[in-house]
Parts: C-alpha cells; structure tokens; sequence
C-alpha cells in the first residue's frame, strides 16, 4: 500500500489469488482509491472478494500491446464492472501511459490517449 495523505494506492505485482484470499482474512483494511490490477489483468488474481475489500476507485491495467498472453482478460475486465462498476479501469495497451497525481487528499489521473 502506497499512501499519500490521505489517498491510498494499491500495487498489488502479480499476486494471484491464493494471497489475494490471505490479504482479505488479516485483520488490516486493504481500502484504496487506486488498485494497480494483480498480473497486467491475467484470471490468476483480482478476485471477487479482493475487490470487494479493496473498493477502488480507479483501477489501472499496465499491460503490453503486444502481450502474447492477451492480457488483460476479458472475464476480470467483466469482474471489474460487476464489482467496482463507478471506477473508471484505465488499459495502458489502449490508453498508453497512465500518470497519476495526488495532493495528499485527491487523486487525478491522465492518460497518452
């Protein structure tokens, strides 16, 4: 958890779904504005009761245009709407970089495209 005043950030690495469960029983809150998706978007993570947990408000996919693994999948992306349908998911392989800013108590984010 990276936090920044009062603007929480998640980066989650590729974590799969075996510690997503773990993280989800500690007694510690996993609340954040922002969630780095676990695994560039791959079915291995991001989980129901994660996202349930963590309740982004934005999500961001960093992911590779050319990946050979067709991240990130179309079932997580579907997980997403269902979950967390108000944030907004930014794709990095369709919207390109993705730069966020904060001031301690908002969080901005923009994008290449």
């Amino acid at each position: 958890m990276l936090r920044h005043g009062d603007v929480r950030m998640l980066l989650t690495g590729d974590i799969p779904r075996s510690v997503e469960t773990r993280l989800v029983g500690v007694d510690v809150s996993l609340a954040a504005d922002l969630l780095k998706a676990a695994h560039h978007g791959s079915d291995t993570s991001s989980s129901e009761a994660f996202l349930e947990a963590v309740g982004p408000s934005v999500i961001v996919v960093p992911v590779g245009e050319r990946n050979p693994f067709n991240h990130p999948d179309d079932d997580v992306l579907a997980r997403y709407e269902d979950v967390v349908p108000d944030a907004p998911v930014f794709v990095t392989k369709e919207r390109g970089d993705v730069t966020l800013e904060s001031d301690g108590e908002r969080l901005w984010v923009t994008t290449e495209r």
